[in-house]
Order: structure tokens, then sequence, then C-alpha cells
């Protein structure tokens, strides 16, 4: 039994596809895995890099996207170099902020003083104001790859 996870209404049917085919591929079947469990986070943060990826692409640009982690384990889950400038990028799957989501972003900053501000994606009001000067951001609302890729 293939298990679809509910995603939000204005989800398309090419990403939920894309979700669908993700859990089939890791051999999840239970509908608590996908949904809430074990592999949600892994989902949203791959779609998050696949629409960044995909935005890229389409505007005919190289991605230059990288994955940030030190010998401490502290790490960034996106850094999209563009135009001689890193920005870093924290997914996270919850529907409410937390600021230890900007930690890592934090950290990369002061370790790389040169880089954008950046940029926590979450799953809730990116109405929110910035944090630190870390701008929040939702993939169900317009502009938010504008956010990253400024």
């Amino acid at each position: 039994m293939l298990v679809a996870p509910q995603l939000h209404p204005g989800v398309d049917a090419v990403a939920r596809r894309e979700h669908v085919t993700a859990a089939w591929l890791a051999r999840y079947t239970r509908k608590e895995d996908v949904e809430g469990g074990l592999i949600r986070g892994e989902l949203f943060e791959n779609h998050v890099i696949l629409e960044i990826l995909k935005r890229l692409l389409n505007r005919g640009e190289t991605p230059d996207l990288f994955f940030y982690r030190d010998k401490n384990g502290r790490e960034v889950d996106l850094i999209v170099n563009r135009h001689g400038a890193a920005t870093p990028v924290e997914i996270k799957s919850a529907a409410t902020f937390s600021t230890s989501f900007a930690d890592g972003v934090l950290f990369f900053r002061s370790t790389f003083p040169n880089c954008r501000p950046g940029v926590v994606v979450y799953n809730g009001d990116d109405a929110l104001p910035p944090y630190k000067d870390v701008a929040l951001a939702n993939p169900l609302s317009p502009g938010w790859k504008d956010k990253i890729l400024t």
C-alpha cells in the first residue's frame, strides 16, 4: 500500500507526486511515518531544496548549492552561493517558530561574516518579523524563494 501524505491544499499536484514517490522509494508505507513521524522533516527539506534547484535551473543558472557541517556537528541545511555571496538556509518542518531554528544560520554568519543574513524556511507564519536579521519563509507563501535567491 502506498501512503500519500496530507499536504496543504496549496501544494500543487507535482509536489504531491514528488512526496509520494520519495516515500515509496524510501519504503515507507505507514501514514504515520510520512505525516508526522520518521520522514516528515526529510520530505519537507527535500521539497524546499528541490524547489530552489528548479527555480535556479528555470532561470538558466548553474546551481551552486551546498550543505554545511563542522566537526562539532553544527550544520546548515542549505547554502546557496549566488553572485559571490552565500545564503545560509535552515529548513524545519515545524509549524511553530523557535529561535533555535536560526542557530545554524547565526553560527554560519559568525564564521563567515561576508555571507548574506540567511533564511529559516518552516511550515508556519512567514509574516513574523525577521529574527536577528534572519528572514522567515513558508514554502506555501508567494515569493518565499525570493527571500533566498535575492
